[in-house]
């Protein structure tokens, strides 16, 4: 089952908030840098970030010229990241209460959707319906921008065992590659772009980097699934 927005609260949110003290982690950096280079915010364009919680992508997006709105279900996430915005915003950024399952907002409205980081959260049935609404709201040839875990890194496959690495009970869903792929074309998507990324940690990341086409091993080592995705009005099977 999906969790409720009650459990991302202020302190669920306490780590996020830390990257506005003035010294991001590298975690925090690598993250933004990743998810900017795929989704690739320009002047002008109307970006939807679902699942915004504090607003970390969506402030980053108007630091680009987008006119953006940061969608979260959470009450504390959409408090957190107005106030965020006012104080390291610039541009243009709205943060409204919402279901990535039932978009409070018209049909062809946005030219990207962001889901950075949302779509682990989700059950694949959510997943299924969110798809569904985010075809709904971008406008022709738009496109949604999805970045997520791998299931099959090495560290995900740690943290199911609560092995080293603790499990995050709010990854509902870890989805693979295959099935979000698949799951797009069945929505109307086509596939613009398909790529894996490599962790935030230097020096391991040159290795992943290495070894991640490998034969038998490479899964291990494939950090984020990284995809960019168009609207279409007929079905991609292929």
């Amino acid at each position: 089952m999906t969790i409720k927005g009650e459990y991302y609260n202020e302190r669920y949110f306490e780590d996020h908030l830390r990257q506005f003290s003035g010294r991001p982690s590298t975690y925090w950096r690598w993250r933004i840098k990743n998810i900017i280079q795929l989704a690739e915010p320009k002047p002008g364009e109307k970006i939807l970030d679902l699942g915004t919680g504090v607003g970390t992508v969506a402030i980053e997006c108007s630091k680009h010229g987008a006119q953006v709105v940061g969608l979260d279900y959470s009450p504390s996430a959409i408090r957190i990241a107005q106030d965020l915005y006012k104080k390291h915003g610039r541009g243009q950024a709205d943060f409204i209460l919402g279901d990535a399952t039932r978009i409070p907002l018209p049909d062809s409205s946005f030219h990207k959707i962001i889901c950075a980081d949302l779509v682990e959260h989700l059950t694949r049935e959510d997943f299924l319906k969110m798809l569904k609404e985010c075809h709904r709201v971008l406008k022709e040839e738009g496109q949604l921008l999805i970045y997520t875990p791998c299931p099959t890194h090495i560290f995900e496959r740690l943290k199911k065992r609560n092995l080293i690495l603790k499990r995050d009970t709010s990854h509902v869903d870890i989805k693979g590659a295959k099935f979000l792929l698949d799951s797009l074309r069945k929505e109307n998507f086509q596939i613009n772009k398909f790529y894996y990324e490599v962790t935030h940690i230097p020096g391991y990341r040159f290795l992943e980097r290495l070894l991640m086409g490998a034969p038998l091993i490479g899964s291990l080592f494939r950090r984020r699934i990284c995809i960019s995705a168009e609207k279409t009005e007929k079905k991609h099977n292929s």
